[in-house]
């Protein structure tokens, strides 16, 4: 295989989201030619052929969904790590498991002293 790069902008996509009975949701992406050609090249390149193109772009979409999960909980990690003096002085309980780090707010409005809980 080939090693090429495919340069795939979603800046000025045209997106809309239309929201639907039963919690359901509808999203639209319109494209133009170049977008449309760009986004081929991709697919062409990395789609499984026993695989659907709608349900590849279901795989893409939820993957980009998942990997911005990701950052944005690394994020907030790095955040706790940076502040949490500052937090702790706010009344922000921070407790450290395995799974990484938890923030939990504390809600009692006495001056006793509250032992965090392992509810999630």
């Amino acid at each position: 295989m080939d090693d090429q790069k495919i340069k795939l902008d979603v800046s000025d996509w045209n997106i809309h989201l239309e929201k639907r009975k039963r919690n359901r949701m509808k999203i639209t992406v319109k494209l133009n030619k170049e977008q449309a050609e760009g986004f081929k090249a991709f697919q062409q390149n990395v789609k499984p052929p026993e695989i659907g193109d709608d349900e590849f772009l279901k795989l893409v979409f939820f993957n980009g969904v998942q990997r911005m999960n990701e950052e944005l909980y690394k994020m907030a990690q790095q955040y706790v790590e940076d502040h949490g003096d500052e937090l702790a002085a706010s009344g922000v309980n921070i407790i450290e498991d395995e799974d990484g780090i938890v923030v939990e707010r504390q809600t009692v409005a006495s001056s006793e002293e509250v032992e965090p809980t392992d509810e999630k």
